[in-house]
């Protein structure tokens, strides 16, 4: 299962919408509240606004109104303030800037509103501002608030809510190619297991089915050898029959290995000396083709399993590694303890690699780089299903500088003791 460009576009564009959609809200919602906070101190005293303006209005002294109006600006915070009459002109202003109203100003909308308190957004001289109208029998009070600075408030605030909604979004796309990449990792996964299970079961029959013809050939051509001389004419020919009939052995040995559901008979062993008695049977092999096997195992070491499955697990790895480099180089067995238990062991070499089109059948049974007769494409799936049992895993690499490492994490037991 996997996401496209298509729906991954059409994820990121919704979360950009929603986001958008969070912030016009919360905008709206932060200029509802500083707004209301502008306005609760003068909304509290709205008896005693009228009160006052209904005895500043009556006597219709424009000084005295003045000074009034200018104890309002410093107790309510507002930027200016008028007196209105009934009919709605301006008849006494105070301000603590450029900003405010005129006296003989005629408010138009004074006379639309039947509330006693009421608010206004609107511009003045182009610049945003808040207007609270007290009104009473004989006039009232306006009080203007400049918006600027809540604008930008708001502002602010709406644009981290949006930045908050995307990343939170973000970090929520993250984990969904995490988990589809995960998912789709262990479908993969799935559909191998199923795949060896059912070429496991083929190739458990076939392996059945020709052994016993495969050893009587084995037999006769030994017993015939045996009775001829070496200088015979027929010796050659029976000894290329007796050196294939036990190839062939082999790989019917590696296909009921492969088929078996088991992981054999489990004990606990010294994983560093069962690579070293593996090594052993490959050196040789190694010297020939001029490649250097080199080590860095850490002792003591007990991984837990069938050792004799495991040193297959180590031979295959090996023998790949030392084909792989057919004009010499080097090979590096590596082991060690992980953090949180298991044991792993890596093997790299300084081949070729293999191509990147490849690289997703390595592990596929009967599947092989190498040349017709010097491959059967049985031992990387033999050391995938092998490991599998062994509630282990196999991993591969290929650095950009060439060659490949394996690494094979197995269950361990308790660090030997040194006595």
């Amino acid at each position: 299962m996997k996401i496209g460009r298509r729906h991954l576009l059409l994820f990121i564009v919704g979360l950009i919408f929603f986001a958008h959609l969070i912030r016009v809200s919360s905008r709206r919602a932060v200029h509802a509240v500083l707004a209301a906070n502008l306005e609760a101190a003068a909304r509290a005293q709205e008896s005693g606004i009228l009160r006052s303006m209904e005895v500043g209005l009556r006597d219709g002294n424009e000084a005295p109104l003045s000074s009034y109006l200018q104890g309002c600006i410093g107790s309510y915070g507002a930027a200016y303030a008028a007196a209105v009459s009934k009919s709605g002109v301006v008849v006494a202003a105070a301000s603590v800037s450029d900003l405010g109203r005129d006296v003989g100003d005629r408010l138009e909308s004074w006379g639309a509103s039947d509330s006693a308190v009421s608010s206004t957004e609107s511009s003045l001289g182009g610049r945003p501002v808040l207007e609270l109208a007290f009104r009473g029998p004989r006039g009232g009070l306006l009080l203007g608030y400049e918006l600027k600075g809540v604008l930008l408030t708001e502002s602010r605030i709406a644009m981290k809510i949006f930045l908050f909604t995307g990343a939170v979004g973000a970090l929520a796309l993250g984990l969904l190619l995490l988990l589809m990449r995960d998912l789709a990792r262990r479908e993969e996964g799935m559909r191998r297991t199923e795949k060896l299970s059912a070429l496991g079961r083929l190739a458990a029959g076939i392996a059945h089915e020709i052994n016993n013809p495969l050893g009587s050939i084995l037999g006769f051509a030994q017993a015939a050898t045996a009775r001829l001389s070496p200088s015979d004419a027929l010796t050659p020919p029976l000894r290329a029959i007796e050196e294939e009939a036990v190839r062939c052995r082999n790989i019917v040995q590696s296909l009921l290995t492969f088929s078996r559901q088991d992981a054999g008979a489990a004990e606990v062993f010294d994983l560093a000396r069962a690579v070293e008695d593996t090594l052993s049977m490959i050196e040789a092999q190694a010297r020939v083709q001029g490649v250097a096997i080199v080590r860095e195992l850490e002792p003591g070491l007990r991984a837990a399993g069938n050792r004799g499955q495991i040193q297959q697990v180590i031979m295959n790895l090996c023998s790949n590694a030392v084909d792989a480099m057919p004009e010499g180089g080097r090979v590096t067995i590596r082991s060690g303890g992980k953090k949180g238990g298991g044991v792993y062991l890596e093997v790299w070499d300084e081949g070729s690699g293999v191509p990147p089109e490849l690289r997703p059948r390595i592990f596929d049974p009967f599947f092989t780089t190498k040349e017709v007769g010097k491959g059967t494409g049985l031992g990387l799936s033999l050391v995938h299903e092998i490991v599998i049992r062994h509630r282990g895993t196999v991993e591969v690499d290929f650095p950009s500088g060439g060659g490949s490492t394996f690494r094979v994490t197995l269950p361990c037991a308790a660090p030997v003791r040194s006595k």
